[in-house]
């Protein structure tokens, strides 16, 4: 069934203001902005630390040291829980070990993830 659409208003009218003082004690006036004086940023910063995401040559060299390491958990391809909770464990301890030897902040998932990078880059350039 179709119906006509209604018409549009001929004139919008913007809300007229109305001062607070007309609105009662239920509203308060609001409050003009105040700038806030910023902290010194020297003094305030947390120690230095690695923000870069790139990884060290160094570091992925000692990554594929570990690795080699715990090869036979690493590359177990068990979906058991005990399985998956033991490869999650090694790589927490490989990150933990890198991240203390080269004082940075990366996760475990994220030197399985350039673990995985490197092994994949390395067999396409020997397929190449």
């Amino acid at each position: 069934m179709w119906t006509k659409p209604l018409p549009y208003p001929q004139v919008f009218r913007a809300p007229v203001p109305v001062p607070y003082a007309a609105l009662g004690p239920l509203v308060p006036a609001p409050q003009p902005l105040v700038e806030t004086p910023k902290p010194e940023t020297q003094q305030q910063r947390s120690p230095p630390r690695h923000t870069s995401n790139h990884m060290s040559n160094s570091q992925c060299e000692k990554l594929v040291e570990l690795c080699k390491e715990y090869y036979d958990i690493i590359s177990d391809t068990g979906n058991s829980i005990e399985s998956r909770t033991q490869r999650r464990r090694i790589w927490e301890l490989i990150a933990n070990q890198l991240n203390e030897k080269f004082k940075t902040n990366f996760t475990a998932a994220q030197y399985k993830k350039k673990y995985q990078n490197l092994k994949t880059s390395l067999k396409a350039k020997m397929n190449a």
